[in-house]
């Protein structure tokens, strides 16, 4: 019988991590859409207004990505 519960849990346990996991892999996918169409929306208006895009700059030892 013990077996059984920790059968049970165990399948919880996964489960509540998979739900988990889905939830934060579509908010992290809501955030980048929302990142990358504002940058759009941006681009869009400075190309409207004759300018040109925006250069990131970063100081050369910057190792970091985006």
């Amino acid at each position: 019988m013990a077996k059984l519960h920790t059968m049970l849990v165990k399948a919880a346990l996964l489960t509540g991590g998979a739900f988990i996991g889905a939830l934060l892999a579509r908010w992290c996918d809501q955030l980048i859409l929302a990142r990358s169409t504002r940058q759009s929306d941006d681009e869009r208006d400075r190309y409207a207004q004759g300018l040109g895009p925006l250069q990131q700059t970063r100081p050369k030892n910057d190792v970091r990505t985006l």
